[in-house]
């Protein structure tokens, strides 16, 4: 019997560079919204920045990107 692994995406972290490939921006840009707050953001102990799942599928939503 195999086991069904449920994954969580609310605790799904994502880099700089995957959230600016779903809204099709520089790495950059997401660091410049980061910085203004306009999405949240969290940083690793070594200083690299991450973004949840939800937040960055909130603001997709806000923005009304395709889902392609």
């Amino acid at each position: 019997m195999q086991k069904e692994i449920l994954i969580d995406k609310k605790e799904i972290w994502l880099t700089t560079t995957e959230v600016a490939k779903i809204f099709r921006v520089y790495p950059s840009t997401v660091t410049n919204w980061a910085n203004k707050g306009t999405i949240k953001s969290h940083r690793t102990p070594g200083g690299h920045t991450r973004f949840m799942y939800k937040d960055v599928f909130a603001l997709a939503k806000k923005c009304d990107l395709p889902k392609d």
